[in-house]
């Protein structure tokens, strides 16, 4: 085994100085990581020495250093009146694997305060992962400002031991808390909501929880919930990263597992679902009494009281009070009683084995808990027309039952006088619409076929002079034979023209799929009605590409006039609404008209959420939509939710490697950017810039704009060299302005 040599002679400075290093090494490619510990001490040989040490015990032990000093005693030099930085010792109030806590008040002001100084084992701090995950709970409290999240308030090192401060909070578990000050069902939620919002904090900041229980939930005397223990918290830019396997393998997770999630209890990637999981369990047991799978072991467990307000005594009060409560079951059982309806489906949706299938952020979760609440539908029921039937009657239990009379009979009435001579009539059209169309499509889906029999062969190498084709060039051929060979066939060759523009625009080729697109309008306009849902669907996109290539104001009348052709026919889609009238909105936006861009924008994203089945796709677009008008009126904060929202989404969709997912990575850092959240926007864009170069090319419009926003931000970090070398090369590639191939 490899030893690092002994650090309490290091100097406080040159401690920091290390863990900065190896932070910055450690995840680094296993190829480039001794090149970067020559460059960083260059100016300090013995820190090499010692750093070296380190990184070959992470790369040869797994990350754990099983060979440590004799002296493992950290509480050496610990004890009350001791002075560490601006504080006083006061009392041991915890231990624990990592470390011990300590109350402490501080000496360097006038006010009083006193705070939970958190101290490093020193065993612990010969273990690299053990440094890592005490440096990540730092960092990600000293990113979380939140009045339900205990804070960070100070931080250093002494005798080579890191520690760090924060707020001391004095209170109970949530679950205790509500039993013991008899909470209802509605106060208890309510309470509970309180935490989803600091989740939901954590989140849009990229910071997962991972241990999220009631022993992390403290509530205070006047009912104030905090949030603690980010011990083995996890920022999401950090998740996929294999620089560190030891912190991630199965097995190597510390976790309460009666709240873990299936994939966490895997050993998969830290995620956001897998924190709406925990909650959900803690709903479940505030609301029951009760955990959601029996394990008599595990719930001791759980029932532990968080690090700093625990002894080993207390700890064994606790669980026995806890078991005391459970079989007595006076309070608890009275609230199992209500856990039926809405709150029990929408704690199983929390809940759910499928991540897909539950709900995708905190926020979302407590937004149903409020619409259950207030006695409206909930997201996590079907929508049926029964089921909000029986709502609106629970609300207004007399005006529904008179309304519902008088509906009754009119429809009655109607139904008697009218019915047979309706359903005839309406079958007889309905035959002979069917009939028409049946054979209308028949003669379109033959010619179709023929059409690509043609274009195929014209790209075969073996013919004419042995060419292999690019795609752009299938296409311009396919474009020109639609122009010679069905020029008596305008539905045909409308249909066609309509599905080659996309492939242009894909291909970043504007003008191109501009053109093509603008025919398929005319063919359309002069063969088809005026109200046609086909010329509707045709001048839809051709204002995407005019708002694309700049010219918003020339794209708004068409996206009227498809709107208005969408709203003559009751066979055009919900799906195809939304998108017309999603499209008007960015019109808008592209116009400066944010206000009116929201005012379209904003409902439709509601109405979206409040569907079900939930069209997950839709939501992500629409929740970027907003999210780009917020960030137009420099609401980035209001942004940030939504352009994650956006994100998770997508990669649950289609997985980081694909264009939609990257796009919404770069909206996501680009907003952190704007925000100051230099690490975050960091990564985002360099993996979603990335991402889309690999699969398009950064001869592509699209891939070169986010370029320049990844070097504007990097300018902004201060990173000026990288920020000029990669804006010069996207500019050029702007330029060029040559067709993709």
């Amino acid at each position: 085994m490899t030893r690092i040599g002994s650090l309490r002679s290091v100097s406080p400075g040159t401690w920091v100085e290390l863990e900065q290093l190896m932070d910055v090494v450690l995840d680094a490619p296993v190829e480039n990581r001794r090149e970067l510990l020559l460059v960083g001490c260059a100016n300090n040989p013995g820190l090499y020495e010692t750093a070296l040490k380190w990184l070959d015990a992470c790369e040869k032990d797994g990350g754990l250093l099983s060979e440590r000093p004799i002296d493992f005693d950290y509480t050496a030099g610990l004890s009350a009146g001791t002075r560490v930085g601006g504080w006083r010792l006061l009392s041991e109030i915890g231990r624990g694997g990592m470390g011990a806590v300590y109350l402490a008040e501080r000496v360097d002001v006038e006010l009083p305060m006193k705070a939970a100084l958190k101290f490093m084992h020193r065993a612990i701090s010969f273990d690299a992962i053990g440094v890592r995950r005490f440096r990540d709970e730092r960092r990600i409290l000293a990113a979380l400002e939140h009045p339900a999240i205990a804070r960070l308030l100070d931080g250093g090192v002494d005798d080579g031991l890191p520690w760090f401060a924060m707020e001391y909070v004095q209170g109970a578990p949530i679950d205790e808390s509500c039993d013991t000050r008899v909470l209802s069902v509605d106060a208890r939620i309510a309470l509970f909501n309180r935490v989803c919002e600091a989740v939901q904090h954590a989140h849009a900041r990229l910071i997962v929880h991972r241990d999220l229980k009631p022993a992390n939930i403290l509530v205070s005397e006047n009912g104030d919930p905090k949030l603690l223990d980010f011990g083995i918290a996890k920022l999401l830019a950090d998740a996929g990263s294999n620089s560190n396997p030891a912190l991630t393998r199965p097995g190597s997770q510390p976790m309460t597992e009666a709240y873990a999630a299936p994939e966490q209890l895997r050993g998969d990637a830290p995620s956001i679902s897998g924190d709406v999981y925990s909650l959900g369990v803690i709903l479940h047991q505030l609301l029951s009494g009760r955990l959601p799978r029996a394990n008599t072991r595990l719930s001791a467990v759980l029932l532990l009281p968080p690090l700093q307000t625990s002894t080993g005594t207390e700890i064994e009060e606790r669980v026995a009070a806890a078991s005391v409560a459970v079989s007595r079951g006076t309070t608890l059982a009275k609230l199992h009683r209500k856990l039926h309806g809405d709150l029990d489906t929408i704690v199983a949706r929390a809940m759910h084995e499928d991540q897909q299938r539950r709900y995708p952020t905190a926020i979302a979760l407590a937004e149903d808990l409020r619409r259950h609440l207030a006695g409206r539908p909930v997201l996590a029921r079907p929508d049926t027309a029964t089921y909000r039937l029986k709502k609106l009657i629970t609300r207004n239990p007399l005006g529904s039952v008179l309304a519902v009379t008088g509906a009754a009979l009119v429809i009655a009435f109607v139904i008697v006088t009218s019915v047979q001579s309706s359903r005839l009539r309406a079958q007889a059209i309905a035959l002979r619409e069917q009939a028409a169309t049946l054979i209308s499509e028949r003669d379109k889906a033959t010619e179709v076929t023929q059409f690509l029999t043609d274009v195929i062969s014209s790209a075969d190498p073996y013919q004419e002079s042995g060419h292999v084709p690019t795609l752009h060039e299938v296409l311009d051929r396919g474009a020109k034979l639609a122009e010679t060979s069905l020029k008596d066939r305008p539905a045909v060759r409308a249909h066609l023209l309509s599905s080659i523009a996309p492939a242009y625009f894909g291909l970043g080729d504007w003008d191109r799929a501009g053109a093509i697109a603008e025919e398929a309008v005319n063919i359309r306009r002069a063969t088809l009605a005026p109200n046609s849902a086909e010329l509707g669907a045709s001048l839809l996109y051709l204002a995407g590409v005019r708002m694309n290539q700049g010219r918003a104001a020339e794209a708004e009348p068409m996206v009227r006039e498809a709107l208005a052709n969408y709203n003559a026919h009751t066979d055009v889609t919900q799906a195809e609404r939304v998108s017309a009238a999603g499209t008007l909105g960015m019109v808008l936006l592209r116009q400066g008209r944010l206000d009116e861009a929201e005012q379209v924008i904003r409902p439709l994203l509601l109405d979206e959420r409040n569907r079900q089945p939930q069209d997950t796709a839709r939501v992500a677009q629409l929740s970027r939509n907003l999210a780009h008008i917020l960030r137009d009126k420099k609401s980035y904060a209001e942004a940030l939710p939504l352009y994650q929202t956006a994100y998770d989404l997508h990669v649950a969709l289609y997985g980081r490697e694909h264009p939609e997912a990257a796009n919404s990575a770069v909206n996501l850092g680009n907003v952190h950017a704007k925000l100051g959240n230099a690490v975050a926007a960091e990564s985002l864009l360099r993996a979603g810039v990335a991402t889309k170069r690999r699969l398009l090319g950064l001869e592509h419009q699209d891939v070169a704009a986010d370029q320049i926003t990844l070097a504007n931000a990097l300018q902004q970090f201060g990173k000026r060299k990288e920020a000029n070398a990669l804006r010069a090369e996207a500019e050029a590639a702007l330029r060029r302005g040559r067709r993709p191939e």
